[in-house]
């Protein structure tokens, strides 16, 4: 479907903004916490730690991390999201260098804490800043910069973990945590020229309301919400079997699989939507989300029929890595790109809430549960492939219904 003509002009400096400062931000930030996590355990075993300790600490940071982004999307419905995005990087800063001066689990709570408050307050605010420049109908370039975080998350969940071993290897663990509070400052110094730049190229006049129905708007933002629950539940049982299935040399190699296909996919598919946008073509996201859920339906499938090989836990991966770059990065810009400004944050927040407290959840049960684990599978894979069906079948009239302006009177 073509695309009319007439567009409102963007504010090129802004984007340009947006596109250039932001993925640093996140990389940085991304990268200091996944390795700092990586090294936690070590670095508490080191202090003396009871192992009963660790596992009570790292599951109050995974905890905490779900439910404090709320209060990132509460700070930024008063003073937007640039603001808690900048000040989230500051205090994760201060909680890595507590961290890396502790010398007991008191002080490693401490540092937990204050760094789960920072992670609370940046996560969601990151994705709201690259959705607020770009609303309707400007879905193609919203989309292209979700997919660009999206693919900046995987390469810093790629590096980050030969990053830790090395430092961990040549300094111990604690300097993991130094090297952390260092990166995320410099993602600091970023981001608070990102606020600085965002304050000095602001409209000086108020932005012309949106032309869609925003109880229509916040009903698909619900609906996909909704959607990320299953998907994420099949993203952890997928990850979990997969890893059961290597050994510990091939362990390295398949964590590698999954980040890669994803940074390759996301490349791609950020060219295609690139011509898109240029050629004023539209490719609704509700119905690549639709494709992407199929797809990882489908990844789990030679887990299911050999749980134990090693191949099949790669084709599981590789697939699933295709699978994400549809689903995470067009779902997230569809749910907050014509959301009201205001609450952008608040409503990336209940993503977050979803995507972290599902793999919590389900983790517990497979504890608990283990022989039951491949049956979960099987049966949150037919789910997955059911609703992807249902929604390909119904993107297009989805679409039109949610997102396109009503006629005039």
């Amino acid at each position: 479907m073509t695309v009319p003509d007439a567009r409102p002009d963007v504010n090129a400096w802004r984007v340009g903004l947006v596109l250039t400062l932001l993925p640093m931000v996140l990389g940085l930030e991304r990268w200091a916490y996944w390795m700092s996590r990586g090294a936690l355990f070590m670095h508490l075993r080191g202090l003396g730690v009871a192992s009963e300790s660790i596992r009570s600490i790292m599951t109050g940071q995974v905890v905490a991390n779900t439910l404090l982004v709320l209060l990132g999307g509460l700070v930024a419905v008063a003073a937007g999201p640039v603001v808690p995005l900048a000040a989230g990087v500051a205090i994760s800063v201060v909680g890595y260098a507590l961290i890396a001066a502790s010398d007991g689990s008191p002080m490693v709570w401490v540092g937990m804490g204050v760094l789960a408050l920072g992670q609370g307050l940046c996560k969601p605010a990151f994705f709201a800043v690259a959705a607020s420049e770009l609303g309707h109908p400007r879905e193609q370039l919203r989309t292209l910069s979700f997919v660009l975080l999206y693919a900046v998350l995987n390469a810093s969940a790629l590096t980050s973990s030969t990053a830790a071993g090395v430092v961990t290897t040549r300094m111990g663990a604690a300097a993991v945590f130094a090297t952390a509070a260092g990166a995320a400052a410099l993602g600091a110094l970023l981001a608070a020229g990102l606020g600085i730049a965002w304050f000095l190229t602001r409209e000086r006049k108020a932005p012309a309301p949106s032309p869609l129905s925003t109880g229509r708007v916040l009903w698909g933002a619900l609906g996909l919400v909704a959607l990320a629950a299953p998907y994420v539940a099949l993203l952890t049982l997928v990850s979990s079997l997969s890893f059961d299935a290597s050994s510990r040399s091939s362990l390295s190699w398949l964590t590698l699989v999954n980040p890669l296909l994803v940074i390759l996919g996301s490349c791609l598919v950020m060219g295609v939507l690139a011509v898109l946008h240029l050629r004023r073509l539209e490719l609704p996201a509700l119905l690549v989300v639709a494709v992407g859920l199929c797809l990882a339906a489908v990844a789990a499938v030679p887990l299911m029929l050999a749980r134990t090989s090693l191949w099949a836990a790669f084709t599981a991966e590789g697939t699933l890595g295709l699978a994400e770059v549809l689903v995470g990065p067009f779902a997230m810009a569809r749910l907050v790109g014509d959301v009201p400004r205001r609450f952008q944050t608040l409503v990336m927040s209940g993503w977050f809430v979803v995507s972290g407290g599902v793999p919590v959840a389900v983790s517990s049960l497979s504890r608990a549960f283990p022989q039951a684990e491949i049956f979960g599978l099987a049966a949150v894979a037919v789910a997955v492939f059911v609703i992807g069906v249902a929604l390909m079948l119904t993107a297009k009239a989805l679409s039109r219904w949610l997102y396109e302006p009503p006629p005039p009177p």
